[in-house]
């Protein structure tokens, strides 16, 4: 007993020190990001822009998720570029992206006959923060003096340290008479590595409240995406291995417009005349 406690302070802990990094290394390196593209933009042979976007819904659920009842999924990149032509803007992006996922699922241990067994009822939570860098290239096509179509190209890695949580809410018993029996089994969790390698194209509009300073707005044409999900040799549920979630995983997916649309809305500013 004295173990388990031990061991719920040190995840304790450790979920304090992730949110100290997040707060005086993450944010302060975003910020750092934008100022060194404004003392970039001073220089007097290039034209920059920058741009900063959030999405509400970012990206696809986890792999190792089949059926989840509740999904959050935010996400705010900026970019920072120059003016390689007339309406062609090349340059670096960064990302932040955090998404909490929950599904229930019931594994079942059938005795020999076939007839009779249990169910184990648990909840899971998948959680994670992640990092990204990588490169973009846009195109500007002036419609007038107020607006401008956009066609964004973009190739991006992300990664960070997610969580898995798992609690056993019930047990079932199968074939017998349906009852239910208090949780045998204490809430417990690991860690994973995640890894997203993703390149696509982006569609939009920019409307300019000014001559450089414009509101705009994109949806996600097509996105290929390359993950990997690796748990932590170290931290597994320990009782019943294969009541589980598939977290080692990875692979390839295509996602678009039509079965996965993301939508990022912000703000661009030019240096100089457009």
């Amino acid at each position: 007993m004295n173990f388990t406690i031990y061991l719920g302070h040190q995840k304790e802990e450790m979920r304090l020190v992730l949110k100290y990094y997040i707060m005086k290394k993450v944010l302060p390196f975003i910020a750092l990001f934008f100022i060194s593209g404004l003392a970039m933009a001073q220089s007097d042979g290039y034209k920059w822009a920058l741009f900063s976007e959030i999405a509400p819904y970012a990206n696809a659920t986890p792999a190792m998720h089949e059926d989840n009842f509740y999904s959050h999924n935010i996400s705010w990149r900026n970019r920072v570029g120059f003016h390689a032509g007339k309406n062609t803007i090349l340059g670096f992006m960064g990302s932040y992206r955090a998404y909490e996922n929950l599904e229930n699922r019931t594994f079942e241990n059938m005795i020999e006959t076939g007839k009779f067994g249990i169910g184990y009822n648990y909840r899971f939570q998948t959680r994670n923060s992640l990092l990204g860098g990588g490169v973009f290239a846009t195109q500007l096509f002036p419609i007038g003096k107020k607006i401008a179509f956009q066609l964004n190209y973009y190739a991006l890695i992300e990664q960070g340290t997610g969580e898995v949580n798992r609690i056993h809410e019930s047990i079932s018993f199968i074939g017998g008479i349906p009852r239910l029996v208090p949780p045998i089994l204490m809430p417990d969790s690991y860690d994973y590595r995640e890894r997203n390698i993703n390149t696509g194209l982006d569609i939009g509009l920019s409307y300019y409240l000014q001559s450089n300073l414009a509101i705009q707005g994109n949806v996600r044409l097509i996105q290929l995406e390359n993950f990997n999900f690796k748990p932590s040799e170290t931290n597994r549920f320990g009782e019943e291995s294969s009541h589980n979630l598939n977290i080692n995983q990875k692979g390839t997916r295509f996602n678009h417009l039509f079965n996965m649309p993301v939508a990022h809305i912000g703000i661009s500013y030019h240096f100089g005349r457009r």
